[in-house]
């Protein structure tokens, strides 16, 4: 594509290959508003994201229609990058916070409590029409974390804007749960 070509033309050493990825990033977000970025490791992909994102929201009105979401490989990388986003965001507009999907929060909720979480054969002989309806009447303490956690990561936002970080199948299946 030209803008693979433009790329390749400006790159000379490791420095000018970061300059030129943050302006690839931003000029694809700009005019595409979506995009697949195939890169090495270490060449500032996420840095030049973060360092644009309050340009990449504007551009892309989620202030008004949604929300910006990064996904990665691990949770560690959700984690980390997270903990690098909110370092950058020297003003506190933006705040990244880790949505994990819900069978990593139910673990570490039946983990915190010493309990075994539920399999389909303990939900099938429950009686309930889902895992939800089940662990609300069979493990109400769960319930009761999800919501101090859910308190918890508000407050953490608070009047900042939320960018959410998690992993590439909760950022995939996202669709399916709206």
């Amino acid at each position: 594509t030209p803008i693979e070509s433009d790329f390749a033309m400006a790159v000379k050493d490791d420095a000018s290959a970061r300059r030129e990825m943050a302006k690839l990033l931003t000029r694809v977000i700009k005019d595409e508003k979506l995009a697949l970025i195939c890169a090495p490791e270490g060449i500032s992909k996420t840095t030049g994201l973060f360092e644009n994102h309050g340009r990449i929201a504007h551009w892309l009105n989620v202030q008004d229609d949604g929300a910006i979401m990064y996904a990665f490989a691990d949770y560690k990388g959700a984690y980390d990058k997270a903990r690098e986003f909110n370092e950058r965001q020297s003003n506190g507009a933006y705040r990244a916070i880790v949505l994990e999907s819900f069978e990593q929060a139910y673990g570490k909720a039946c983990k915190k409590l010493c309990i075994k979480q539920m399999d389909l054969k303990q939900l099938a002989e429950s009686g309930h029409s889902s895992l939800w309806t089940a662990i609300e009447a069979m493990q109400p303490a769960v319930i009761e974390i999800f919501q101090e956690w859910h308190a918890d990561l508000w407050a953490e936002v608070g009047d900042a804007i939320p960018v959410f970080f998690t992993v590439h199948a909760v950022a995939h299946n996202w669709p399916l749960s709206a």
